[in-house]
């Protein structure tokens, strides 16, 4: 069953930062990207990779994609976050201690519906920061790694119709890992979205996808990310998927995973 409704959605992913890169996050972005122009899910993706995914690329880009006519937008992000005492911010590619990036609170000021010029839903997804500290050129010692507690800070609520979830939680790091190809977040969320996080008639929503999500994360020993919003009725996302496995993951790639994210987290 294809979708109807118009949606539009903006996808990052960096993996060139100059002093700390990463290597997953555009494999995270193609990935999400992919996926969400299924005929299953009928998103348009503005897709915005490394060197292009400067500061102001990336506020044009979500300006335009709030003044939209779209009925269900999503933001997705993967790449590094930081927080300092002047707030928390999403890591551009040309980042710097007096420019840390995009600031959440202005972010969420854009999802705000008197900006929005049309009755929409919003999803916003941020999966950072990954293994590793973001490193801001000049970065004086105030920064460090974002953390839910930041992002609580920055956006204390949202409207009707306005979803978060996020990958990082306190004192916690988001990590990536070379046995999946993927933040361990957003593979959980890509398994999600290919059918196990559908219900019994393939239909995937914002509320079973962090369903899916969380019951995987804790599976691997984790919690479960950070969910925010206020939802009227159930944000659909895509429709016609195959109806979940209930596969369990092979024991010894959760090993894998496990060993590999100890090793960052003593790192």
């Amino acid at each position: 069953m294809e979708i109807s409704a118009s949606r539009e959605a903006l996808v990052i992913g960096i993996d060139d930062y100059p002093s700390d890169p990463l290597a997953c996050a555009v494999a995270d972005a193609k990935e999400m990207a992919a996926i969400l122009q299924m005929k299953e899910y009928g998103f348009h993706v503005n897709c915005v990779l490394n060197k292009t995914a400067t500061r102001r690329t990336i506020i044009e880009a979500i300006k335009a994609l709030m003044e939209s006519a779209a009925e269900i937008k999503i933001v997705y992000f993967s790449g590094h976050g930081t927080a300092a005492d002047t707030g928390a911010y999403l890591v551009t590619v040309d980042a710097d201690s007096l420019d840390p990036g995009v600031d959440l609170a202005y972010l969420k000021r854009l999802m705000d519906k008197p900006l929005v010029k049309h009755a929409s839903s919003i999803v916003l997804i941020l999966d950072c920061c990954h293994s590793g500290a973001a490193t801001l050129r000049g970065q004086p010692a105030s920064h460090f790694n974002i953390r839910s507690t930041d992002i609580g800070e920055a956006i204390p609520n949202l409207g009707e119709g306005r979803v978060l979830l996020a990958a990082c939680r306190a004192d916690e790091v988001a990590l990536e890992t070379t046995a999946l190809g993927h933040g361990v977040f957003t593979f959980q969320m890509l398994e999600g979205l290919q059918g196990e996080g559908a219900d019994q008639q393939g239909t995937v929503t914002i509320s079973s996808l962090y369903h899916y999500v969380a019951t995987a994360l804790e599976r691997l020993g984790g919690k479960p990310p950070v969910f925010r919003g206020d939802l009227a009725g159930s944000i659909v996302l895509g429709r016609g998927l195959p109806a979940p496995s209930q596969k369990a993951t092979d024991k010894s790639v959760l090993e894998r995973i496990q060993r590999e994210a100890k090793s960052h987290i003593e790192n």
